[in-house]
């Protein structure tokens, strides 16, 4: 039985932000991370209802429509995940003071409390994960991260 060679390890800079980038999502979309950040924060929300959480939290009152595109998914998704979202207490549907025929999302105070905790546990986390990174470092890393987002709206809204 041949065994098969070990991957060679990338050498090229495309390469490595490739690889580095797939390995991040995969991380961070792991099941056993959100299950942390929920230990920590003393809450038990899936990752994909914690991302509208935190997204109405930063956004603010907003229509249905306008989180889906935010959060770029598919409005039914959304609209099952706002659901439960809205049985568990954690968001309010609001009546639109420019259209009583639609209605605005917006957080709970028992959704603002989730929202803080998870916000919380998150920067808690990060900060683990940084511990070996000097200020100088976390900052360098924070200006390519941004800069990297921007690029990616750039790109997708030349693409449109």
């Amino acid at each position: 039985m041949t065994s098969s060679p070990a991957p060679m390890p990338p050498s090229e800079p495309l390469d490595r932000i490739q690889n580095s980038l797939i390995a991040l999502v995969r991380r961070s979309v792991d099941p056993r991370a959100n299950r942390r950040i929920n230990e920590i924060a003393g809450t038990d929300i899936e990752r994909s209802e914690a991302t509208l959480v935190a997204s109405l939290a930063q956004l603010g009152p907003i229509r249905m429509s306008a989180l889906a595109e935010a959060v770029r998914l598919d409005i039914s998704t959304v609209s099952r995940q706002i659901s439960r979202l809205v049985s568990a207490d954690l968001v309010e549907r609001q009546t639109d003071p420019d259209d009583g025929r639609a209605y605005l999302l917006v957080l709970s105070g028992r959704g603002e409390d989730v929202s803080e905790r998870l916000r919380q546990a998150k920067a808690a986390w990060i900060t683990a994960l940084l511990d070996d990174f000097s200020s100088d470092e976390q900052v360098a890393l924070a200006d390519l991260l941004e800069r990297l987002t921007a690029a990616m709206h750039r790109y997708d809204q030349s693409v449109r």
